[in-house]
């Protein structure tokens, strides 16, 4: 008697709900992986300044002709820096022509150039050309120090996002594991019920 209730209500309300944990477990390891593999693909993002960002800044106020000090949470030159942007420097120095001291600004812009991450760098440059030419002349100055000002900002924010990402990323691993290791605990319950069902029959 105890047998067949044991078989008609444990066994049955044991397996149910194992499945219940298990479909939800599942579903959490189907987001997690997707959440995982979204933000992997998403990769560096690259920092944006437009002309029209530092057109609205320059109306908004006149910066001088300087050398600002980056943002703080810059993060430092790395141990072997590479010049590749000669070119594109001698390009810049060009297009300000005699508005500057050449070879101090030469100086200065190849300090800011370094100073922003390798993959960065070309990105950079070639924004800051394109911004410069589209710049009227008197202004191509406040120009160069406002497109470094909205730069510092824009790739602050970056790096904000992008650990928040890898907080994230991290968080979405555990919940991977954890999805893993709830759906192959109640599936080794649901094959002991099987197996023991079964010997009881033989």
């Amino acid at each position: 008697m105890f047998e067949k209730i044991e078989k008609a209500v444990f066994f049955t309300i044991t397996r149910v709900f194992a499945w219940l944990v298990i479909l939800p477990a599942f579903l959490a390891l189907v987001y997690g992986g997707y959440k995982v593999a979204t933000t992997y693909v998403a990769g560096h993002k690259a920092v944006e300044v437009t002309h029209e960002d530092v057109k609205t800044e320059l109306e908004r106020k006149e910066n001088p002709w300087g050398d600002p000090q980056p943002p703080e949470s810059k993060k430092k030159k790395d141990k072997v820096d590479e010049w590749k942007h000669e070119a594109q420097l001698q390009e810049l120095l060009n297009i300000l022509g005699g508005q500057i001291d050449r070879p101090k600004a030469e100086e200065i812009l190849k300090g800011r150039i370094m100073r922003q991450e390798p993959k960065d760098r070309t990105h950079y440059i070639k924004g800051l050309i394109s911004v410069v030419n589209s710049t009227p002349t008197e202004k191509r100055l406040q120009a160069v120090d406002t497109y470094e000002s909205l730069w510092g900002m824009a790739s602050v924010s970056r790096d904000a996002e992008e650990m928040a990402a890898k907080g994230e990323r991290t968080a979405q691993l555990w919940l991977l594991g954890a999805a893993f290791g709830v759906i192959a605990l109640f599936s080794l319950i649901l094959i002991l019920l099987a197996i023991e069902k079964n010997t009881r029959k033989a």
